[in-house]
């Protein structure tokens, strides 16, 4: 998406619908909503990310789209910065492995196949900011820096930490982390939340080998 005004005029409207919701429950700090900030324009959210940690709220979510700059990139370095400053949990939700409209392009059992893919493969595509906020070394020179997944999966966090110590140990010590990659996720990955399976997972829980 090029125009970077709709979405972010779209996250200010969002917030202030968050607060109209949360002010009349009778324990408001129960339930905390998060601040979406805009991915397109860095500046803003920059500004956005100090703005609202001075109204009080208490988490922030960046967006993922298949037009931003990769999390490894430098441009983003006014972001990590930032949210270190408000030490406030930036969270991420997870997006397709593939751009929205490509199963456009098929019909049939072609685009079934499609959305097969797309289904099965989602909740793993967070494995590409975990590993460029890792490889960017974010989390070593930011140590207030928390970040949180959502609606993620579990399954392949063990795989990509092994992953990820055993390729910084073995090529990558040059990438500026004076730890392991398992040793930060362990340290900024907040892990007090109680984790509810998928609805399918649940179904299947009976019975089933999966931890």
């Amino acid at each position: 998406m090029q125009d970077h005004e709709p979405p972010t005029k779209a996250c200010r409207i969002y917030k202030r619908l968050d607060r109209q919701f949360l002010q009349p429950l009778p324990h408001p700090t129960a339930i905390s909503g998060l601040a979406c900030l805009p991915y397109g324009d860095i500046d803003a959210a920059v500004a956005e990310i100090h703005r609202v940690a001075k109204k009080g709220i208490r988490g922030l979510e960046l967006s993922c789209s298949w037009d931003m700059e990769p999390m490894g990139s430098p441009i983003w370095e006014p972001v990590w910065q930032a949210v270190n400053e408000v030490d406030l949990p930036l969270h991420f939700h997870t997006i397709p492995n593939m751009p929205w409209n490509f199963r456009e392009k098929y019909t049939g059992l072609a685009r079934r196949a499609i959305q097969f893919q797309v289904l099965t493969g989602f909740q793993m595509n967070l494995v590409n900011i975990l590993s460029a906020i890792m490889g960017a070394a974010v989390l070593e020179r930011y140590p207030r820096v928390r970040i949180a997944f959502g609606e993620s999966g579990c399954g392949w966090i063990p795989y990509v930490l092994d992953r990820m110590d055993f390729e910084w140990d073995d090529a990558f010590r040059d990438i500026g982390l004076k730890m392991k990659p398992s040793d930060y996720w362990r340290r900024q990955v907040p892990r007090h939340l109680p984790v509810r399976p998928h609805r399918h997972q649940a179904r299947r829980r009976h019975g089933s080998r999966d931890p």
